[in-house]
């Protein structure tokens, strides 16, 4: 097993309690693969035993190089503030107060016949996340995201101080009560879980794992929900009881959960895959409330819904078929070619980078061509976007994304998250108005 960090360092170092769980579940997931093979029981057995008499080597070890502590939730980070001009900020705000983006109607005329889809809900747009690039034009908005992830990132760089940032991270906690309160009636579930593919192989296992902790803490605190447990887990982990409709959570010993608050971190939008047909069923069951929730996609997030959004920052976005392909091959590089229900800049084409034979084979009605509108480019040379996180109309954290490469990536040497302000304001309290109803002088702080 490699070591983590390259110092020589054998003195034992503290280890936070995310940081164990997230290397033993590594562990773990290591046997469970061995498991797998074909090797006798024997030699499976022994195989695990020396992963356990290494696991003490890779968990108590020096303490992680500058690299793992800029990943801590599993992103990158850069330091310093990415400042922009205060009228960037002033458009950004009021494209979002605005709710052009929030449609009454959802984006494909079959999710009205999905009676998970059909109707618009008073909840399920939990942690949206809406990027724009900073262009001399003023800021382009290039997608809404409804599990944008990266916000444990974002606030990690984004308070002034600790205080600052712990009170974020209940602002967190406080949104996601505040969804299950509106879906259910109730103050807080029986139990959470918070759901992807393969969790622990995600690149943001460990932001996982943080909210998680995060939520569990706050509600232990409370008599009533001092037993309450939140797992981070796959949806093969999950159960519905068929008596009751009620989603269960089942650990490796068999122990069983019930399960009432879902934040949902799958890709499959619409819960069309057969692997996630039990969810599916207890949401319409009025057993699970999940958020973000389907329903808010095909109205939010769905990329068909960008001709819909009327404002100044939403740059000419159509479908690839509302013109004939002459039109695209003499045009195509002053667009962006995408897929309508992508992620993670998969499918993503620079028009003067694809080739007219790639062009040609795109799905007229799943592309959407966005005019190219180039991302801003940092003081170190790298590109970068603005995210703004969102919850119920507020403002949870905002950071810059950068990356050096043609589409968003955090894997690049200069790529990673880094705080970004307006030249004017000091601070993320200062911009949001976080601890009063009227955003505090700027500078209020001195941090800038």
């Amino acid at each position: 097993m490699d070591k983590i960090g390259s110092c020589d360092c054998t003195a034992p170092a503290e280890i936070s309690l995310e940081r164990f769980r997230l290397l033993w579940s590594e562990l773990g997931a290591e046997i469970e693969k061995s498991s797998k093979s074909e090797d006798s029981d024997t030699v499976f057995v022994a195989k695990a035993i020396e992963m356990l008499k290494q696991a003490p080597e890779k968990l108590l070890q020096c303490s992680p190089g500058a690299e793992e502590k800029t990943r801590e939730y599993g992103l990158p980070t850069k330091t310093g503030v990415e400042t922009y001009p205060p009228a960037v900020w002033e458009q950004v705000k009021d494209f979002i107060d605005s709710k052009v983006w929030d449609c009454d109607e959802p984006a494909l005329p079959s999710d009205k016949d999905d009676p998970l889809l059909s109707s618009k809900l008073p909840y399920g747009a939990f942690m949206l996340g809406f990027d724009f690039h900073i262009t001399p034009n003023g800021p382009k908005l290039i997608e809404v995201n409804t599990n944008a992830g990266g916000l444990a990132t974002a606030l990690s760089i984004g308070g002034c101080n600790q205080f600052e940032k712990t009170l974020l991270k209940q602002q967190w906690v406080a949104a996601l009560l505040s969804e299950y309160a509106t879906a259910s009636g109730k103050k807080a579930p029986r139990n959470m879980v918070i759901v992807d593919e393969n969790p622990a192989e995600q690149g943001l296992y460990a932001e996982m794992l943080h909210f998680a902790k995060l939520i569990e803490e706050h509600l232990r605190k409370q008599p009533e929900s001092r037993l309450f447990q939140c797992f981070v887990c796959d949806p093969s982990e999950l159960v519905v009881d068929e008596s009751s409709g009620v989603l269960n959570f089942k650990d490796n010993s068999g122990n069983s959960f019930p399960v009432d608050l879902m934040y949902n971190r799958l890709t499959d939008f619409r819960f069309e895959e057969p692997a996630n047909q039990h969810i599916r069923k207890a949401c319409l069951a009025n057993t699970l409330v999940v958020t973000p929730h389907p329903a808010s996609y095909v109205r939010i997030a769905d990329k068909r819904l960008l001709p819909l959004m009327v404002h100044n920052v939403v740059p000419t976005t159509v479908s690839l078929s509302s013109k004939p392909m002459e039109y695209w091959e003499k045009n195509k590089k002053r667009y962006v070619f995408k897929p309508a229900s992508g992620n993670a800049s998969k499918g993503v084409y620079r028009g003067d980078k694809i080739s007219i034979a790639k062009l040609k084979g795109l799905p007229l009605e799943e592309t959407l061509a966005q005019e190219y509108c180039p991302p801003g480019e940092s003081d170190d040379g790298s590109k970068y976007d603005l995210r703004v996180y969102t919850s119920g109309g507020k403002i949870l954290g905002v950071a810059s994304r950068q990356f050096t490469g043609q589409v968003m990536e955090m894997r690049s040497a200069n790529s990673g998250f880094r705080a970004a302000l307006p030249e004017n304001v000091c601070c993320f309290s200062a911009l949001t108005g976080f601890f009063s109803d009227d955003p505090p002088p700027a500078k209020c702080c001195g941090s800038k």
